[in-house]
């Protein structure tokens, strides 16, 4: 509660000063480019993260909104209790979420890639309405969920690749079929991947959350749709 607390009140200083021109909403892989883990500093673990934010941010102004752990229904929380987009006026904004969703699901529902696929994209949705809801001037790039290769037992553990290939099928198709130029689709994993389809544990070492130059390839993935909408 304290870390949404601290997010919605930087949220509420910037309607004060004038809004802002990007938002970045997330969980835990965008909360790292905060230099934070559930609103806690991060030590050098995602210091590199941090530091390719700000250096991308200069002279904009330009807020993470993310917490650690967070799924779809705490994401919607959070944008109605403060940290919405509402009255900041962004020109961009940035969605990724739904990685820990998809993780309790597939417990959930073991071996039903497609349903899970489907639950994950009707999340996305719900935020999306609400992101646009808020702030339906901007441009909305919804990101397609990054490689889940949870390193265990000294190995990448691979159960999650089809049912994360259904889910960000099925969000590409969501965001295509609504056939808004303010309404865009991205999807950096394939950056993350070597050529068997294994996670890159150079750019991201627990298989899960991109950091040191895995944070720096994200970012720039995200500026090549970012940086234009803001001119």
């Amino acid at each position: 509660m304290e870390a949404h607390q601290r997010l919605a009140a930087e949220a509420a200083a910037a309607r004060e000063s004038g809004g802002l021109d990007v938002m970045a909403f997330g969980d835990s892989i965008m909360e790292a480019f905060r230099g934070q883990s559930l609103g806690m500093p991060a030590g050098e673990a995602y210091a590199g993260n941090r530091a390719a934010w700000d250096k991308a941010m200069e002279g904009r102004k330009a807020g993470v909104f993310a917490l650690a752990g967070d799924q779809a229904v705490h994401l919607l929380w959070r944008l109605a209790e403060g940290e919405g987009p509402e009255g900041l006026n962004p020109k961009v904004i940035t969605l990724m979420i739904c990685t820990n969703d998809l993780a309790h699901l597939t417990h959930v529902y073991p071996g039903s890639d497609a349903r899970v696929g489907h639950i994950i994209s009707l999340a996305v949705q719900q935020v999306v309405a609400e992101l646009r809801l808020q702030a339906p001037q901007a441009t909305l790039v919804v990101f397609a969920l990054l490689p889940l290769q949870p390193m265990m037992l000294g190995s990448a553990q691979r159960q999650f690749d089809g049912v994360l290939a259904a889910a960000n099928r099925e969000i590409w198709a969501f965001v295509e079929g609504q056939a808004s130029r303010d309404l865009r689709f991205k999807d950096c994993g394939p950056r993350f991947l070597t050529t068997d389809g294994s996670v890159n544990f150079e750019l991201m070492p627990d298989g899960v959350h991109p950091a040191g130059p895995g944070g720096e390839a994200l970012l720039q993935c995200m500026l090549e749709e970012v940086d234009p909408l803001l001119g």
